[in-house]
């Protein structure tokens, strides 16, 4: 599917400007998605669709108790996460900045006057109904119910994260970065009456001692269930990647570098997108299809994990295979440095190819979507071995060798002009039989020389090309040029969007309950919901079915597969 069949499906404006940190999302009791915004005034509202008869969107102000008046406040950053069972609902957090107004007209400046964090949660009675038990789970009931702490820094970065417990379960938190170069971790306290307990992030997250400075993002992932990697984003451009032993707590690795501008945004991804196969395709093994079983066990890119980041007034950038790599092997997103600040960041499946693609946000009002491709063709000069290969005796008819004209390769690295020469000046002067001979055996080892090469560098036999003259350390004399397509990974713009705010945030989920995922942005005034060709998918849809029915291995499926293709 073309990146430009994507759409606006909804549209919703704010009361005032929202930040970098303005957008969280949540899971509603049918498994769909759905947003929470948050603006500067301390003003807050969620954004969902409503699954009936007919999918309807609803937006609602959702006034949370124990904040400030708006114009008193600024709201920094918004965070939630789920309780993990046994134990139900959804736990907001909020940090805020209370502002100390001037006796002075002419003074336009406010300064913080104190900060302090708050925390809503549900509180469930477990010898409640159902239905009582519903009702406190409403995100509208949960805002009632708040636990505040004031903060003695300026918070910065809020996130939730899932940690392990000296006794093995596994509990979320709330992480804040602050202004005292250190990062902050606050849990639920258990009880009737949920409470905020603090304790020392250095105990659960060793690589959170002696910070270098005021860390502006921080993304964690857990590539199995041995290790996790965090990746931390500092205020002075520094990176620090490190890869931690859950077991142990020990750091087994730490990767470092620096830019030289504030970090915007950090993102863990991987090239494929992994779901769960559906209950009818249990059967069914799709060895070239993307996301087979059979690819899966033999791509290792699968288990490969990049970082996307995002810098201020510079190109966004990816590290690939941050693992075995570290920060070393990193390429540039072309064209993200040319829209202002590249502000927020997202890897998302556009084109429904089982490739994520990269989404970078920018302070310019543009959006900007990269995808991944691990060849480029380009003109490469030939080795020495080719050169000898592409050089035989002028025919006839055949113009001077190293000419400037149009140049095609054959498998034999000859071009069709020289191939036939050569015949025709075998057949003139080739007269004995060890003449006959040398010459079968040059041509055998020619042509197993380009079969190894096109096995081993990719190239493509007929690929054409332009001649040109080149030295042995310059541009001109005997040495030649053609076009290959040649192993470089790189990343291209594939799809831009102009909007008409700058960005400041990305979300993805499955918000209408279909299985497709749709697309949240985050402006300064506003948020859009957009959602791909539902016509073009449909035919997607359809069109892969049909090719599933067709494959040998279908009739290995059950009835769940025939009776989904016949309806």
């Amino acid at each position: 599917m073309d990146f430009s069949e994507w759409r606006d499906a909804d549209f919703y404006s704010l009361p005032s400007q929202t930040t970098i940190h303005s957008l969280a999302s949540l899971k509603t009791e049918k498994d769909t998605s759905k947003f929470l915004v948050s603006s500067m005034n301390c003003q807050f509202c969620s954004v969902e669709y409503q699954i009936a008869e007919k999918i309807t969107p609803v937006m609602k102000n959702v006034q949370f108790s124990n904040l400030p008046m708006p114009g008193d406040a600024e709201v920094v950053a918004i965070s939630v996460f789920e309780r993990l069972p046994p134990k139900q609902g959804h736990v907001v957090g909020i940090t805020y900045v209370i502002f100390d107004k001037q006796t002075n007209p002419e003074q336009t400046e406010t300064l913080p006057k104190s900060q302090a964090f708050n925390m809503y949660s549900a509180i469930v009675d477990e010898e409640q109904d159902e239905a009582s038990r519903v009702e406190q789970l409403k995100l509208e009931v949960i805002a009632e119910n708040c636990q505040s702490i004031s903060l003695p820094y300026i918070p910065f970065f809020l996130k939730n994260t899932v940690v392990q417990t000296k006794n093995g379960v596994p509990e979320p938190v709330f992480l804040i970065s602050g202004s005292d170069f250190k990062i902050h971790l606050y849990r639920e306290d258990a009880g009737q009456q949920p409470t905020i307990g603090e304790i020392p992030a250095v105990t659960l997250f060793p690589e959170f001692e002696n910070l270098p400075g005021i860390a502006e993002t921080i993304e964690i992932a857990t590539p199995d269930p041995q290790h996790r990697v965090t990746a931390i984003g500092f205020e002075e451009g520094q990176i620090e990647v490190f890869k931690v032993n859950l077991q142990t707590l020990d750091i087994v690795k730490v990767w470092k570098t620096s830019m030289d501008a504030p970090i915007t945004s950090l993102h863990f991804f991987t090239h494929r997108k992994i779901v769960p196969v559906p209950p009818c395709f249990e059967g069914y093994v799709d060895e070239n299809g993307p996301g087979g079983r059979r690819e899966e066990e033999e791509d290792p890119d699968f288990t490969h994990l990049h970082l996307l980041m995002t810098v201020h007034l510079q190109p966004a950038l990816v590290y690939r295979n941050v693992l075995n790599n570290g920060l070393s092997e990193v390429l540039t997103l072309p064209d993200s440095d040319k829209f202002d600040s590249a502000l927020c960041s997202l890897a998302l499946d556009v084109d429904f190819d089982g490739e994520h693609e990269v989404i970078v946000g920018t302070y310019g009002q543009e959006l900007l979507v990269y995808k991944f491709f691990p060849t480029m063709e380009k003109q490469v000069p030939l080795t020495a071995s080719e050169r000898d290969m592409s050089t035989s005796p002028p025919s006839a008819s055949g113009g001077a060798v190293g000419g400037s004209s149009s140049r095609r390769v054959t498998v034999s690295g000859l071009s069709p002009t020289e191939e036939s020469s050569k015949h025709r000046h075998n057949s003139e002067e080739g007269n004995t039989q060890e003449k006959t001979q040398h010459q079968q055996r040059k041509v055998k080892s020619q042509e197993d020389l380009m079969s190894m090469l096109t096995r081993e560098r990719g190239i493509d036999a007929a690929a054409g090309g332009q001649a040109a003259a080149q030295a042995p350390g310059g541009m001109e004399g005997g040495g030649k040029e053609v076009l290959r397509t040649v192993p470089e990974p790189h990343y291209r713009l594939q799809w831009r969007r102009s909007f008409p705010c700058p960005i400041m945030a990305l979300g993805g989920g499955d918000m209408m309950g279909d299985g497709v995922e749709n697309l949240v942005v985050l402006t300064s005034s506003g948020i859009h919901i957009l959602q791909p060709n539902i016509h073009k998918l449909m035919d997607l849809v359809t069109h892969r079915l049909k090719e599933m029915r067709d494959s040998v291995h279908a009739q290995d499926v059950g009835d769940e597969f025939h009776k989904l293709q016949i309806e």
